[in-house]
């Protein structure tokens, strides 16, 4: 592994994030999104961490589910971030177990959100064929972390998943 990869396991914060200006808002034909080259998973990853400041301090209503939901989204993304980022090529058994979990966890408050906006006709939580994309990483990861093993190759099939699922809700 070449050493600025290494470099880049270790470190929490290798990436900086660009300023977000308002065309990299929009690109979605229903839903807002985020696009643009500064917009990009690692500045995604990065960003998490203040999405929980922010949502600590602004999601206050205890009553409110969406509030909880929301953290508890958060919460298991940053724990599957931290697993991602901090295990080994093999997970141990108990890291296995978490990943799974954060994982199936990180799905199930997507789509309670998206179904709670549903309810109030309001388009929100997009479910990405990367996010059914990632919940198969646990499976995945029963052999090797997908940290490890994640390449360009991947990424240009998630764009034709893509390109797929967008023609499809055209129809």
């Amino acid at each position: 592994m070449a050493r600025g990869e290494k470099n880049l396991y270790k470190s929490k914060n290798s990436f900086t994030i660009h300023k977000i200006e308002t065309n990299n808002l929009g690109g979605g034909k229903t839903y807002a999104a985020l696009h643009g080259p500064t917009i990009k998973a690692a500045n995604t990853r990065q960003a998490v961490p203040l999405l929980k400041v922010i949502t600590d301090k602004y999601l206050t209503d205890v009553d409110n589910y969406d509030h909880l939901f929301m953290h508890l989204l958060i919460d298991n993304v940053l724990e599957f971030n931290k697993l991602n980022y901090s295990t080994g090529m093999f997970f141990t058994e108990a890291e296995h177990a978490a990943y799974s979990k954060a994982t199936q966890n990180i799905g199930k408050y997507m789509q309670l959100l998206r179904q709670r906006a549903k309810e109030v006709k309001q388009l929100l939580w997009h479910i990405t064929a990367k996010t059914h994309y990632m919940m198969h990483f646990p499976k995945e990861a029963r052999l090797v972390s997908p940290r490890f093993v994640q390449n360009y190759i991947e990424e240009s099939y998630i764009g034709c998943l893509l390109y797929t699922s967008d023609a499809a809700d055209e129809r």
